[in-house]
């Protein structure tokens, strides 16, 4: 508004008050009486800056009017601006609120994930064990089996036993029988050891040597691939709670921005509400200027004409209640809304008014006969 309505109003208010107000102020009658070539002068400069005036105020309406078209626009504007920015607000808090139940899903997925490791752990172990006991099986049968495989050394004592009271016994009952059996008895000694040889084998093989477990390298290689398996079947349950974490860390970073987003987007439609919270009042103060513009310009013109004096017309130019009046209440506006500032030479006052209106009378009749259409009177752009 400043930079379209404030340039042409200002023009119109300088033009009435120091142009026309002023000069009226200071106009010397007597001289204006008797002297006709400083009376048209003064008529034709009066005449010229009344269509100034004019000029002025008609640009004035214009402006004032396109002011109040880009008003009722950007009204119009803003407020579909705001339902906008409402819904992409709505589409963002859903986004937050999905953003939401997806970290609650993934957490929940993490610590049923977090569970399955700890169980998959535990199967690690219980498979390490198992491995662990097949071997000491393996390694216990490997000893026992190494143990019996020497016969002798192995039953010690029990050996021994055998050969006094079994193999001695026989011995010697051969030798005492001397030569008299002769080789047949050695034969026969020898055939008694050999039984009892085979005997001991049998004890050891039928007896002894079943206590001994079957070396059993199958179960091993068995177990030793079941830990191998629930080691990988860990490491897969942890690989699923990393991908589960990176996804969840994803779906955070995603929230900041949808946060942030939402921020920035409140803050957009708090300034489109400040916008248009402020919007009526520029609409009521622009409606209210272009009125009385309007009404002031429509003043003046109603009593263009070509049997008009210039007096009529000079006297409702500076007409206090329907030209001076509604301009103060423009100037008013405008900065009490610091569209302006003070102009220096301040407002028009009625007493300016009524001075003025004065010298104009002392100028009757000269004034009151002379037309306010002039055909001798050529002002300048």
């Amino acid at each position: 508004m400043s930079i379209h309505l404030v340039p042409p109003f200002q023009n119109v208010y300088t033009t009435l008050q120091q142009n026309i107000l002023d000069k009226l102020l200071t106009i010397d009658s007597n001289t204006l009486k008797i002297n006709d070539g400083a009376f048209a002068s003064f008529a034709s400069n009066l005449h010229c800056e009344i269509e100034k005036l004019l000029k002025y105020l008609d640009l004035s309406v214009t402006a004032s009017n396109n002011i109040r078209t880009k008003v009722d626009q950007k009204l119009s504007t803003i407020v579909k601006d705001i339902s906008a920015k409402e819904s992409e607000i709505a589409r963002a808090d859903g986004q937050i609120r999905d953003m939401n139940a997806r970290i609650q899903a993934k957490r929940s997925q993490i610590s049923t994930a977090e569970q399955s490791v700890r169980q998959a752990e535990g199967l690690v172990a219980n498979a390490q064990n198992e491995l662990s006991h097949a071997e000491r099986e393996v390694e216990a049968a490997q000893l026992c089996s190494g143990l019996f495989g020497r016969r002798k050394r192995f039953l010690g004592n029990l050996w021994n036993s055998i050969q006094t009271s079994v193999l001695k016994p026989i011995e010697s009952a051969v030798n005492q029988a001397g030569n008299a059996i002769g080789s047949v008895v050695n034969q026969a000694g020898s055939a008694i050891e050999s039984a009892v040889n085979t005997a001991a084998g049998a004890i050891v093989d039928n007896v002894v040597k079943p206590v001994c477990s079957v070396v059993n390298f199958q179960q091993v290689d068995n177990a030793r691939r079941n830990v191998e398996n629930k080691k990988n079947e860990l490491s897969s349950r942890r690989n699923q709670v990393q991908t589960f974490k990176n996804d969840l860390n994803s779906i955070q970073n995603d929230l900041i921005i949808y946060n942030a987003q939402l921020l920035n987007l409140n803050s957009q439609l708090n300034y489109l509400k400040n916008s248009l919270s402020a919007l009526p009042n520029e609409q009521h103060i622009i409606l209210s200027i272009n009125q009385k513009l309007k009404d002031v310009v429509a003043r003046i013109r109603a009593l263009f004409g070509s049997s008009t004096s210039l007096l009529d017309v000079a006297t409702t130019v500076i007409d206090f209640e329907s030209v001076v009046k509604p301009l103060n209440a423009i100037y008013d506006e405008l900065q009490q809304n610091q569209f302006i500032v003070s102009f220096n030479a301040g407002k028009i006052s009625m007493e300016q008014v009524n001075q003025a209106k004065t010298d104009l009378q002392a100028l009757i009749p000269s004034i009151a006969n002379t037309p306010f259409n002039m055909e001798i009177t050529r002002c300048p752009n």
